[in-house]
């Protein structure tokens, strides 16, 4: 027996004391019936609805997820339903997509549900390879340990999707790389792999991590960890800009990413709202890593080594815009930008044409600001924005100089780290995290219909599980490593 698949949506974060006490919710089951021989292989699998009803008496803020995991698998269990209870989802058609998230969370409170909410069941799925598996592939996935939500990010070359795995009910974003796309160009090639070494070798609370990497015949896949927050990118275009508290909370959280990243000798080169997910809570993650690069050697007197032209045209640092080989200042440039946006809802020295704002940040043109920003952060804002790559804010000690800047020198760093310190952000309260020119858009062909790969010798050392190291065939047999680029 098996069950239906699910999708993401949020939770309603608040005081339901009141109105949920003595209520109830009501979950449903949808079981797969074993099919008779006499149907065609073509007609559709027969399903049967149980459902159980939960009933709520106390303060739903003193009971947990946990609690109501027990309490259905009880009920299901006493309908002769003897199946693994994985996971819950709402069945409310104008739920958000942290509130599956939720209630994948057994430690958190109930508080996310209305009175009387129907939820669904997500039962685990025993057998999903159609065929036997060999003892050393125990551990591999593909796409058909997934069910597939919907997408909720797009890129030239790739799509992301918001899946859940079939025999643990836990939610993931999937991002599917073009092959074809890939291999007839190098650099998009070196890139592909360059987000797979990236991605492997960081483990940081402000770093997307990844569990899974696979391929198929056609295209490259990561599994990450799904962001029920979205980007950044969303939320403040929805407030055109942050109040300078929200700001620093985010540029602060950014910081300590960069900073590992910086002390991983990884250049990050594509550091904007866009590429900085929030998590269920509001905490951030970095992400999209396939314009990063690795120095070679941790030499903070060699910085600028790297001469390709890479980025997004809003975060062009001077000495890439002149092409002058550039290093870990290009970061802090792109942070000092990013500060801006969030602070003033613009881009530094943009007017409306982009060969003047190319022009005025070579020249380091003095830079306005809404009468709104403090003076501390436009001195942090003037510091990062340095035409100077070399007497740049960062340049000299790294993320250290940033971190003491007054305009930031009362923030509790440890704590931040540890995240203790409220988001000002909460993604629950919202029904929307994710953009509709991305929710909106159909499920890929080939995610659905995803051939196998055999003996794939165009991404020789590829797969990946977490918890198990780069292999250095990666390396050797595509040759990533380029001092120059």
């Amino acid at each position: 027996m098996g069950a239906k698949g699910s999708k993401e949506g949020t939770k309603e974060k608040g005081n339901r004391s009141g109105d949920s006490t003595g209520t109830f919710v009501v979950i449903k089951g949808f079981l797969t019936l074993p099919r008779s021989d006499a149907l065609a292989e073509e007609a559709e699998t027969p399903v049967e609805e149980r459902r159980v009803q939960i009933r709520i008496d106390r303060d739903p803020a003193t009971l947990t997820v946990s609690w109501l995991y027990e309490q259905t698998e009880m009920e299901f269990r006493r309908q002769g339903v003897v199946l693994q209870l994985v996971g819950l989802k709402s069945l409310s058609t104008s739920s958000s997509e942290a509130k599956d998230m939720w209630l994948l969370d057994k430690s958190r409170p109930l508080t996310c549900l209305r009175p009387r909410e129907q939820l669904e069941a997500i039962f685990a799925v025993d057998e999903i390879h159609s065929g036997p598996v060999a003892p050393s592939d125990t551990n591999k996935v593909s796409m058909a340990d997934f069910e597939i939500i919907k997408v909720v990010g797009e890129g030239a070359s790739c799509s992301v999707m918001q899946v859940r795995k079939k025999d643990t009910g836990k939610l993931y974003a999937i991002k599917m790389m073009n092959k074809d796309r890939i291999l007839t160009n190098h650099k998009r090639m070196e890139r592909a792999l360059m987000e797979r070494q990236v991605l492997v070798k960081t483990k940081h609370p402000f770093i997307i991590q990844m569990y899974w990497a696979f391929q198929t015949r056609t295209h490259l896949f990561f599994v990450l960890e799904f962001c029920a927050g979205g980007e950044l990118f969303f939320h403040m275009m929805k407030r055109n800009r942050f109040d300078e508290s929200t700001a620093k909370f985010y540029f602060c959280e950014v910081v300590l990413g960069l900073e590992y990243l910086h002390s991983r000798n990884i250049l990050y080169r594509d550091l904007k709202p866009e590429n900085i997910l929030l998590d269920l809570d509001g905490h951030i993650r970095l992400t999209d890593f396939g314009l990063s690069k690795e120095e070679v050697v941790a030499n903070a007197a060699v910085d600028n080594k790297f001469t390709s032209f890479v980025g997004t045209a809003g975060y062009l640092s001077p000495e890439m815009i002149k092409r002058e080989g550039h290093g870990k200042p290009l970061d802090f440039y792109c942070l000092g930008c990013l500060l801006y946006v969030m602070l003033t809802g613009s881009l530094p020295y943009y007017q409306g044409n982009w060969d003047e704002m190319f022009a005025k940040r070579v020249s380091g043109e003095h830079l306005s600001y809404p009468p709104w920003v403090p003076e501390n952060a436009r001195d942090m804002c003037n510091q990062l924005l340095d035409k100077n790559p070399q007497t740049r804010l960062g340049s000299r000690r790294g993320a250290r100089e940033v971190k003491e800047h007054a305009w930031v020198r009362e923030m509790e760093w440890e704590k931040l780290f540890r995240k203790k310190i409220t988001p000002p952000i909460d993604p629950t309260k919202n029904l929307v995290n994710f953009s509709p020119e991305f929710t909106e858009k159909p499920i890929p062909k080939a995610a659905v219909a995803a051939p196998e790969a055999r003996n794939s010798q165009n991404f020789a050392g590829w797969s990946f599980m977490e918890g198990t190291n780069l292999p250095s065939s990666v390396v050797a047999n595509n040759s990533i490593t380029s001092n120059r680029s």
